[in-house]
């Protein structure tokens, strides 16, 4: 600890100048105050709003959206094998017990170029109806590799539903807008791609 002595010519503080001293002090500390605070509430404001979102549950947040590439594989003359696109679709991956259930129903209608892709669960055949449905489906079944195993065409709107049971080592199925399948010449055999 080192003294300090006053220089000659050095004047001592009057109670006027730590009066001001103290005022600047409390100024800088309301300063950093202010700014604790607003800092506290943005942290608990974001601890909340992650809360609330898990809180609603995976349905409020909806299905993934990818981009399925339906590919044909064409062979040669010669032996070799050559792919084609058919089609692309933007897709709403229904991977859950909530939005597996929900799928389509209760919508208007469904874009051309978009569908729905169900990851099944391959322990039980699927079984799906089109109860809620508001427009016509073709339903694609695919095998784990994704090569098309079953189409189903033209399904109707109902309301005694049958139920369509799909093959029973389907791993997905894509429902698209009612003759497309036909449209775009899909056929068994064929496989699909999804890109992130």
């Amino acid at each position: 600890m080192r003294c300090h002595r006053r220089k000659r010519g050095e004047r001592s503080l009057t109670p006027s100048d730590v009066t001001a001293s103290f005022r600047i002090y409390c100024h800088r500390l309301r300063r950093h105050i202010s700014a604790l605070c607003i800092f506290l509430l943005a942290l608990i404001l974001s601890w909340g709003l992650p809360a609330s979102d898990a809180a609603a549950g995976p349905a409020a947040k909806g299905p993934a959206v990818k981009t399925l590439v339906i590919r044909k594989q064409i062979r040669s003359a010669d032996g070799k094998t050559a792919d084609s696109i058919l089609a692309s679709f933007t897709v709403e991956v229904a991977a859950d017990d909530a939005s597996r259930e929900k799928g389509l129903s209760g919508r208007e209608s469904l874009a051309p170029d978009a569908g729905m892709l169900f990851a099944l669960d391959q322990k039980f055949a699927p079984a799906l109806w089109m109860k809620g449905m508001r427009f016509p489906l073709d339903i694609l079944f695919f095998d784990k590799e994704g090569e098309v195993i079953k189409i189903m065409k033209n399904l109707q709107p109902c309301t005694d539903c049958p139920i369509y049971v799909g093959p029973p080592h389907a791993a997905y199925a894509l429902e698209i807008c009612a003759g497309l399948a036909e449209k775009i010449g899909v056929s068994l055999g064929d496989r699909f791609f999804l890109i992130e």
